[in-house]
């Protein structure tokens, strides 16, 4: 027993066909969802970045300010503790 068959306009449409215009489709899902997990690793990324950045930039401070109360130190010990000693050693620190 065979169907006849039907012209195009009467035919069932196909599953993936009627899940389509339902939108059930989940064809491009992955894309989607990759999306968003590279959006939030990069944002880790920068946010680690930013804070090493942040981190050498304190470190570069406190190492000049230590030289300079160092310079400051062997200025003093240099020329003595006298007042003119005292005020070579403010300008050169």
């Amino acid at each position: 027993m065979n169907k006849p068959l039907l012209p195009p306009d009467e035919r069932r449409a196909a599953p993936a066909d009627t899940a389509r215009r339902r939108g059930l489709d989940r064809r491009g899902a992955i894309a989607v969802a990759f999306a968003v997990g590279a959006t939030a690793v990069l944002g880790m990324v920068a946010l680690a970045t930013e804070g090493g950045v942040w981190y050498a930039a304190r470190r570069n401070a406190q190492t000049a300010a230590d030289l300079g109360a160092f310079a400051g130190v062997a200025q003093l010990a240099w020329r003595g503790q006298g007042t003119a000693g005292q005020a070579e050693a403010i300008t050169a620190a």
